[in-house]
């Protein structure tokens, strides 16, 4: 383990992205923002998928604009 306990690195693949973000969406009832989540999904999402946007849409979650929040 590295400084305070934390994995020095994580491994990711494609999958366990997805898997990841899924999860959080279940569990929380919404789509993740990328300030919801650990850097370390934020950049393999941006790695695998060039975007948080493009990783969300590849899981197939909600995806909104910048700014804007989801009209109920």
């Amino acid at each position: 383990m590295g400084l305070f306990g934390r994995k020095k690195y994580e491994k990711w693949s494609e999958e366990r992205v997805l898997s990841e973000m899924k999860e959080w969406a279940e569990k929380h009832g919404r789509a993740p923002r990328a300030r919801d989540v650990s850097p370390s999904l934020v950049s393999a999402a941006v790695r695998y998928f060039g975007s948080w946007a493009k990783a969300k849409r590849k899981a197939g979650l909600a995806v909104y604009p910048p700014g804007r929040k989801k009209k109920e």
